[in-house]
């Protein structure tokens, strides 16, 4: 597992191909506008950084309260640092 500020990681690997999930509690947010929007800014800084992984990865991303509201260039950071880290 690894931990970012906006974000938790876990991966399992495994097999060749790339797989990811993106979990938002509604204890992040009750309205599911901020939570699609999480997930979105999520998936796209995975889409941007998707050469730069291992293949055969399976991972999940758990979000943090943090993430409300922030840019998507700050998510992609930490996304960009949490795939260094595996």
């Amino acid at each position: 597992m690894a931990q970012s500020f906006l974000f938790g990681f876990n991966y399992l690997l495994v097999g060749e191909e790339k797989k990811f999930g993106f979990i938002v509690s509604k204890k992040i947010s009750k309205r599911a506008v901020d939570r699609n929007r999480i997930r979105r800014l999520l998936a796209e800084g995975v889409k941007k950084n998707i050469g730069e992984i291992k293949s055969g990865i399976f991972g999940i991303f758990l979000a943090k309260k943090a993430l409300l509201g922030k840019k998507f260039e700050e998510v992609e950071k930490e996304v960009k640092e949490v795939f260094k880290k595996i």
